[in-house]
């Protein structure tokens, strides 16, 4: 897994250091996974000829560890991830974020 450290502790009497490094933690409830592997859905703000609409972006994932309802996640994740929805989704869909 490849990430960014963030911190390193000085060594301790043991010569052990501790890292900090920043991952991406998602709840457990947006990660999907179909035949083609795990994915999230991003919401993506595009014009359309209706105005400004939400568009669903699928977004390929790799879980690196998942516990206590959270996931984390190797990748450049940056917008909105849903993490539930009432009705079906698809790549390209337009949805409504609720607050």
């Amino acid at each position: 897994m490849q990430t960014t450290i963030t911190a390193l502790s000085d060594p301790s009497e043991e010569g052990s250091i501790q890292i900090t490094a920043m991952l991406h933690c998602l709840p457990a409830t947006a990660i999907q996974t179909d035949s083609s592997g795990m994915f999230v859905y991003l919401v993506e703000e595009r014009a359309t000829l209706l105005g400004i609409q939400n568009v669903l972006i699928r977004l390929p994932v790799t879980v690196e560890a998942q516990g206590d309802g959270m996931a984390a996640v190797s990748g450049s994740i940056s917008g909105q991830v849903v993490t539930g929805a009432d009705k079906p989704l698809s790549e390209g869909s337009w949805v409504r974020v609720a607050s």
